[in-house]
């Protein structure tokens, strides 16, 4: 049966442990001892784990004196620096809240149209108010695309609001926002991330549950607090029939084949091939480090791509690039943008064009310049950030050599025109040198 809302929104769970001398993070109480947090809570980049862990979950909170100890039971510690998603497992030390029924966790139930998926989420950012020694909650919406980043197992989350309906400022301090569940037509279908970019302002995405419950170790914790705890392990023990004919098999083939237990439920659920078609691949270089992308950074290649392939083509360029950044103005690129001098830089691109991610794997290059900074930047990317508009916006400013920056030093903005201005701003930027602050 699914939880009320108040049910639902009870499991929440205040988290704080001693890593980087005091973490604090959202989780949620997927059992009755049983709490599921973000990794980067209990463990930042390369550290060992946290000692000391507390949590308290809301549903609880009455019954409880202070924090509960707790212990990190997953990801094993021999995984941690092989664990592709922010996420993790901790266990009540001495407790167990009976109040917490079984959980309906998974999937989303009855997508709308396979597209665009309401979701919410609660947990607990530092700028909430107290009361005493607890932290207050807060809650935001958006939508995710369901059909974006499946195989890495996430979700970018879009259209972000506060209960007031307005946008969610991304400049306040979101800390302990990160691990606060992603709920959905009362399943819980993912957790939250909330990263930090060189400027200070934090990005959103969202891990899949899908995707945590491929692991045999996962699914062994949260099996036994599912409504339906035995689903995935009843799935697994089933077979396919494959789809070619019998006489296409050599005689000492095997006619069943294990299943993938994920495929048939997302090829029904979503409406698409569970395998991606090899075709269907971003450019390599933006492959490789878009989920170190924040969100409208994304927003932005997502419309330089759509530009491109509508002219037929499947190269973003420097230019489509810094076009789709001067059409989203996103916060704070426009106290840059509106700072250059006339002639400096091309149109923005057209506001009757739509970022339509799909059109991002219709892209099979990008322009040497956007590369380059790609290259040079992502790699200084921790767990807990992300790269910006901004970031790459500078670093192709001041190194770029192709057409878009030649248009710029006929303008008068050279790099240190560049330099000088974010110093103006006191802008905090990634940077291949020493030259911008970091």
């Amino acid at each position: 049966m699914t939880d009320t809302v108040s049910e639902l929104v009870g499991r929440v769970t205040e988290v704080w442990s001693n890593a980087m001398g005091g973490t604090t993070g959202t989780g949620y109480l997927v059992g009755t001892d049983l709490i599921l947090t973000a990794l980067h809570v209990v463990r930042h980049d390369g550290a060992p784990p946290a000692t000391e862990i507390a949590v308290r979950p809301l549903l609880a909170a009455n019954n409880l004196d202070g924090l509960q100890d707790a212990e990190l039971v997953w990801p094993p510690a021999d995984l941690f620096n092989d664990q592709p998603l922010d996420a993790a497992l901790l266990r009540l030390r001495n407790l167990k809240c009976q109040v917490a029924p079984r959980i309906d966790l998974g999937k989303p139930k009855n997508p709308p149209d396979c597209l665009n998926l309401p979701l919410m989420a609660v947990g607990f950012p530092a700028f909430a108010p107290k009361a005493g020694d607890r932290q207050d909650t807060e809650q935001i919406n958006g939508i995710a695309p369901l059909a974006s980043s499946i195989v890495a197992g996430k979700y970018q989350i879009a259209e972000l609001q506060d209960t007031q309906k307005k946008q969610v400022d991304d400049s306040l301090d979101w800390r302990g926002m990160s691990g606060a569940p992603l709920l959905s037509e009362g399943r819980l279908i993912g957790l939250l991330v909330a990263r930090k970019s060189a400027n200070q302002r934090y990005d959103f995405s969202g891990i899949r549950i899908e995707k945590l419950l491929e692991d045999a170790a996962f699914r062994a914790y949260v099996g036994p607090c599912m409504v339906d705890g035995l689903v995935f392990e009843e799935i697994e023990k089933r077979v396919i029939r494959p789809r070619f004919s019998i006489t296409d098999l050599p005689p000492d083939d095997t006619w069943d084949l294990p299943l993938d237990p994920f495929d048939p439920m997302l090829e029904q659920d979503f409406g698409m091939p569970a395998q991606p078609q090899e075709s269907a691949k971003m450019a390599p270089v933006l492959a490789l480090h878009w989920d170190r992308l924040d969100r409208k950074l994304q927003d932005a290649f997502a419309l330089a791509a759509t530009q491109a392939t509508g002219a037929g083509k499947t190269y973003i360029s420097t230019s489509t690039l810094f076009a789709a950044l001067r059409r989203l103005r996103n916060a704070p690129m426009p106290e840059m943008l509106d700072a250059m001098p006339d002639g400096a830089m091309g149109a923005p691109a057209p506001a009757h064009i739509i970022p339509d991610y799909a059109c991002l794997h219709r892209i099979t290059e990008l322009s040497p310049c956007v590369t380059r900074s790609l290259e040079n930047l992502a790699p200084k990317v921790g767990s807990d950030s992300v790269l910006s508009s901004e970031d790459m916006f500078v670093d192709i400013a001041r190194f770029g050599t192709g057409k878009s920056t030649i248009r710029m030093r006929t303008n008068g903005v050279d790099p240190d025109w560049i330099v000088n201005k974010v110093n103006k701003l006191d802008w905090r930027v990634l940077s291949r040198d020493a030259a911008v602050a970091s």
